[in-house]
């Protein structure tokens, strides 16, 4: 990221106008930006709510901008009764509220991921998704082929069987993934590195990148500066036509960073946390982009 202290009014009217609806899968402003692709992946997974709680309140917050190319408000996706499914696309960012969500992958529905409530996760590709904090369980079939990945930051998990992960901030105040494997057997890799292979009843903790850690009002100021200067610089790029790989790259590293914090804060109700729906904004105009020009994140990646 270059080093810009903060955003323009001009550089936000800018981001604001990339996301103004355009005809049947563009967003565009005439003379002001061009074009931009509007793709919504819907993935070929089954998702409903499970669980108890009062089928009267929302069971799941999905944060979806660029319907079409236009933006839309976060909101909460509110499922009536226990069992209902319902659809995520690429680069959705999930939030559980009253009641587990269970995820299953088609055809066959063979394994699943359940995340709890306060989890929040962005689901990347059928077999691939982000864990942005919180807990989940996994489970597949010991004899299951599939290649079903969780990431967490710049850390890798791999297996078969059944897992917890917790994705949680450290008293230290690091960043921390814990996996406890129930049955089968998991990896747990660092770029090319293979950190460790579990098996049953063994349960290990991982820091993450990033520990330098200042407060969390400080470091999520300091996330917000770091993707609005993305999303500023991201728009000038558009306007010449482009959004290069690297910057893609730079917003999704932004995403990773500023993520865990406001979902820390959020959960946990800090206090002095200055323009909350901000943040979110940010975050959803990021993984829009993302999603837009289909960005595929590294299969190891980290800040």
């Amino acid at each position: 990221m270059r080093g810009r202290t903060g955003v323009s009014r001009l550089g936000l009217a800018l981001v604001l106008a990339v996301f103004i609806s355009g005809p049947h899968g563009t967003a565009q402003v005439p003379g002001l930006v061009p074009a931009i692709p509007a793709r919504e992946r819907e993935l070929d997974l089954f998702t409903r709510e499970i669980g108890g709680g009062s089928p009267r309140e929302p069971a799941v917050r999905i944060l979806r901008y660029g319907r079409r190319g236009s933006l839309e408000r976060p909101g909460a996706l509110d499922i009536p009764q226990v069992g209902r499914a319902f659809i995520l696309h690429a680069y959705d960012l999930l939030a559980p509220v009253g009641r587990t969500v269970e995820v299953r992958r088609m055809p066959g529905y063979r394994g699943w991921l359940e995340f709890e409530p306060g989890a929040f996760a962005i689901p990347l590709e059928e077999q691939r998704f982000e864990l942005v904090y919180g807990g989940a369980r996994w489970q597949t079939g010991n004899d299951d082929t599939s290649d079903l990945r969780v990431t967490a930051g710049p850390l890798l998990v791999r297996g078969r069987g059944e897992a917890r992960l917790d994705r949680f901030p450290g008293g230290d105040g690091t960043d921390g993934l814990r996996l406890r494997v129930l049955r089968g057997r998991f990896e747990v890799l660092r770029g090319d590195e293979l950190l460790a292979v579990l098996a049953p009843e063994q349960e290990r903790r991982f820091a993450l990148e990033g520990d330098d850690r200042e407060g969390p009002v400080t470091d999520l100021a300091l996330a917000r500066t770091r993707i609005s200067e993305g999303l500023e610089e991201a728009t000038i790029r558009l306007q010449k036509g482009e959004l290069p790989a690297d910057l893609q790259a730079e917003l999704w590293e932004s995403v990773l960073e500023l993520g865990p914090l406001y979902a820390h804060a959020e959960v946990n109700a800090l206090p002095n946390v200055p323009h909350p729906d901000l943040l979110l904004r940010f975050l959803g105009e990021a993984l829009r982009l993302l999603a837009a020009f289909s960005f595929t994140p590294p299969p190891y990646t980290g800040m």
